[in-house]
C-alpha cells in the first residue's frame, strides 16, 4: 500500500500545477499540454493499481487499500470498480 500511495501522491503534484484558465481563450497547444499531463498522471495511477490490489488481496478489510483502490479507479474513469470499492469502504 505504501508504494502505491507514494506513486499516487507523486502523480497529484502536476494536477495542482495545472492552469486551466479561460477555456474559451485557451489555444490548442495548452489543451495538448493538459491532455499529455493528464495521460501521464493516469499512467502513474495505473502503475499504482497492482500494489493496491495486492494489499486488498492480502486483507480485504484494509481501509487504506480500499481508499486507494476507489481513488485509483475513479482517476482511471472505471466507475463500476470505483463504486464497488467505495461501497466496500462504506460498509466497514
Amino acid at each position: 500500500v505504501n508504494l502505491g500511495a507514494y506513486l499516487l501522491q507523486w502523480s497529484c503534484g502536476p494536477l495542482a500545477l495545472m492552469d486551466f484558465g479561460d477555456v474559451e481563450a485557451a489555444d490548442s497547444k495548452e489543451f495538448e499540454r493538459l491532455y499529455n499531463e493528464q495521460r501521464q498522471v493516469q499512467e502513474v495511477f495505473a502503475k499504482a493499481l497492482p500494489f493496491a490490489l495486492k494489499a486488498y488481496e492480502l486483507d480485504p478489510s484494509n481501509e487504506t487499500a480500499l481508499q486507494k483502490l476507489s481513488g485509483i479507479y475513479f482517476a482511471l474513469n472505471q466507475m463500476s470498480s470505483y463504486v464497488n470499492f467505495k461501497l466496500q469502504l462504506q460498509n466497514l
